[in-house]
């Protein structure tokens, strides 16, 4: 379990506030030969450096919503492409609920 009174902890109100926190909106075409020779076309997208940086520092995400599906997945979506993220945890709104109103991690 993770202590609730670290600065590590990036809370999060919704799915949306998440996601627009760590998916680049820009989407990103991509070109691949296959071993035939044959170029393949597709698009992806990328996280954003804030999600990236959070992560390389060891933040752990936290979505304010019991029933976030981001967090159930434990993946985010754009167009047919979906990626893991990483460092989610849990919600307990009787743990961290108290604690931000106490020392003001938000």
């Amino acid at each position: 379990m993770i202590d609730p009174n670290k600065n590590n902890i990036l809370f999060f109100d919704t799915d949306d506030d998440f996601y627009n926190f760590c998916v680049d909106p820009c989407i990103v075409p991509v070109k691949d030969t296959l071993p035939d020779g044959t170029e393949n076309y597709y698009t992806t997208f990328n996280f954003t450096n804030d999600y990236n940086d959070a992560v390389a520092q060891g933040k752990t995400f936290i979505i304010k919503n019991e029933n976030s599906q981001i967090f159930k997945r434990g993946c985010v979506s754009c167009g047919f492409h979906t990626k893991k993220v990483k460092n989610l945890e849990p919600y307990y709104p009787e743990l961290y609920d108290e604690c931000c109103d106490d020392c003001n991690v938000d």
